[in-house]
């Protein structure tokens, strides 16, 4: 079994719940959902997506995605 440490990060509360709510419907805890993307960081090398500038607009939820969240 793999040797195991506690992470502690800040971010903001809504983003946290938002995104628990998220990788629960891919049927993933918080916990794994971060070590997934640790993971896929180390195996490409890299941020495992592109990061870009989003205008607001673009930003900003769809009211499909809003739904899904406060269902």
């Amino acid at each position: 079994m793999p040797n195991k440490i506690r992470v502690n990060i800040s971010v903001d509360k809504e983003l946290k719940e938002n995104s628990a709510k998220l990788f629960e419907s891919f049927g993933l805890d918080f916990s794994t959902a971060i070590s997934l993307f640790l993971s896929q960081s180390l195996r490409e090398g890299k941020i495992p997506f592109e990061i870009t500038k989003v205008e607001k607009k673009e930003a900003e939820h769809s009211d499909d995605y809003m739904q899904f969240l406060n269902d």
